[in-house]
């Protein structure tokens, strides 16, 4: 019962996809937008600090204190936990933060959002778009199916 009950709702939230797939939109509107200052890349994370982890296929080697952000192909994948591995595809990084700066990553970012990031004004940026929308559910049916398969 369990097996179908989570293939119901594996197909519910595909349903949509196949009425509006990305590519029929010319434009992604912009839902809303937030940024921060980071405050290193590839380097220790400190207190009350970001740090931008890019070492494709490395973990971040951080302590338990903190929270990051997994992004896979410039899109976030993940949220919670500490000494996560870069993703190997291109694109990828892990923002690790610590102090003041998890909460405002807890309550700021989720799944699907597009990073980017700007080594010279030292600020990353998180957008949720509708790109971002079908990556997030994306990510949820495919966590959806794992469970499945796994029941």
């Amino acid at each position: 019962m369990k097996r179908i009950i989570a293939a119901i709702a594996a197909l519910l939230m595909l349903f949509p996809l196949f009425l509006f797939p990305a590519s029929a939109a010319p434009e992604t509107e912009t839902f809303y937008s937030v940024s921060t200052k980071f405050h290193g890349i590839n380097s220790a994370r400190e207190a009350n600090s970001i740090v931008i982890y890019t070492n494709l296929g490395q973990t971040t080697k951080t302590n338990e204190w903190g929270y990051e952000v997994v992004c896979t192909g410039g899109f976030i994948s993940s949220v919670g936990g500490n000494n996560n591995r870069v993703p190997s595809a291109e694109g990828s990084l892990v923002v690790s933060a610590h102090g003041d700066c998890v909460t405002w990553l807890q309550v700021n970012v989720k799944i699907g959002m597009r990073v980017t990031y700007d080594i010279n004004t030292q600020m990353v940026t998180f957008t949720y778009d509708e790109e971002a929308a079908l990556q997030g559910m994306h990510i949820q049916v495919n966590a959806l199916w794992d469970a499945y398969n796994n029941a």
